[in-house]
């Protein structure tokens, strides 16, 4: 099996009126900054700026959680580590760009008086104080060598974030008309709030726009696992084989799940009609899905010469093409995966047992990850 891709024991084929076939598996791919992929051993320096803390506990987080072929990319060494036991330190600064404050009245029609638990007694018109926030921050981060101090990464990256509130204020038909919401100034609890844009951050609320910059950053600095899929013909596109009824049965049986049967009916259909550029095709998809890649892109290929006696044009043709220049990529970042584990076999900027890391960082419990909603912390303005 190739080392590209991972076959997916759960992998199905999902057919449907406006969807194209094809065999779903789990797919490796390089880091977005290959140069900032190839350190691993690494440590985490600050991130100045609002939330910094939180952000620097976030990032380092992050790091920690960065699996990739169901194992961890980085070693995350504490900061005051000895010199040389680890390769680059990530730090940066985090911004607030912008933020934006829309203040409004509306009414809404809702019960002002209940006879009991789910029994409205009476309905009316509220007019209620409204207030919609939304903040954007951007955090640049960066990547310098321990050695020389060259920046190996440096980039700016955005997060947005909103919140809406609305209050009642009084009740403006109905009995009850005039009536202000007990406990409630002339703006009820807003009252107070009126004022600097900057009035109206939380903790919550910036940190909300933090965090969706991690997984933009996650995606550029490690590669990572994703699901991809194999495109298959449903139909074939060889008169003769179309006439074949194993053609058919071989999509079923990827369809009920069975692919191994799929694919060696495919094999057997390639066997019989070398030349069938749909039946070349479906077994170019099965070698894909099954990470033999050389065989998957050879089969594509032949495919695609194997259109020349039939229409060149149209959606067989177009997929054909595509799964042909979609392999080329594939095999392109096999080749840069390999390159990495290659650097990692020879120690370049990665410690191979991480158990002889006396100064290594585990994942903090109260620290945010990629998959946790982190501790929050408590409300109010910063």
């Amino acid at each position: 099996m190739g080392q590209g891709w991972i076959f997916g024991l759960v992998a199905i084929l999902s057919l449907g009126a406006c969807s194209t076939p094809g065999l779903h598996y789990q797919a490796r791919n390089v880091a977005g900054v290959p140069d900032a992929a190839a350190y691993r051993t690494v440590s985490v320096g600050y991130f100045s700026g609002p939330e910094g803390d939180w952000y620097t506990s976030a990032f380092e987080s992050m790091l920690l959680n960065a699996d990739f072929d169901g194992g961890p990319w980085f070693i995350v060494h504490n900061p005051g580590a000895p010199r040389g036991t680890y390769g680059g330190r990530y730090s940066g600064h985090v911004d607030i760009i912008d933020v934006r404050v829309d203040e409004y009245t509306r009414s809404e029609k809702k019960c002002v008086e209940w006879d009991g638990l789910f029994d409205c007694e009476h309905r009316a018109e509220v007019l209620q104080a409204c207030i919609d926030v939304d903040v954007d921050v951007s955090v640049t981060a960066k990547l310098v060598d321990i050695d020389d101090g060259a920046i190996i990464f440096q980039n700016a990256y955005h997060g947005r974030s909103d919140e809406h509130d609305c209050d009642d204020v009084k009740i403006i038909s109905g009995k009850y008309a005039g009536k202000r919401k007990r406990g409630y100034g002339p703006f009820g609890h807003f009252h107070d709030r009126f004022g600097s844009p900057s009035g109206y951050l939380t903790h919550d609320l910036v940190q909300e726009a933090l965090r969706e910059t991690l997984s933009a950053i996650r995606l550029d600095i490690a590669p990572y696992n994703s699901n991809a899929k194999a495109p298959l013909l449903a139909e074939a596109i060889d008169p003769e084989v179309r006439a074949d009824p194993r053609f058919a049965q071989a999509i079923a049986a990827a369809e009920e799940g069975d692919l191994d049967g799929g694919c060696r009916t495919w094999d057997v259909l390639l066997a019989a009609y070398p030349a069938a550029p749909g039946v070349r095709h479906n077994a170019g998809a099965c070698a894909e899905a099954a990470g033999d890649l050389p065989r998957a892109q050879a089969l594509y290929a032949e495919a695609v010469d194997g259109m020349a006696m039939f229409r060149r044009d149209g959606a067989a043709f177009d997929t054909l093409v595509a799964a042909l220049n979609r392999i080329s990529a594939v095999r392109n970042s096999d080749a840069q995966l390999s390159n990495l584990a290659g650097a990692a076999e020879r120690g370049d900027n990665v410690l191979i047992n991480p158990s002889l890391c006396p100064d290594c960082i585990t994942l903090p419990l109260e620290s945010p990850s990629m998959d946790e909603s982190a501790s929050k912390a408590a409300a109010g303005p910063l």
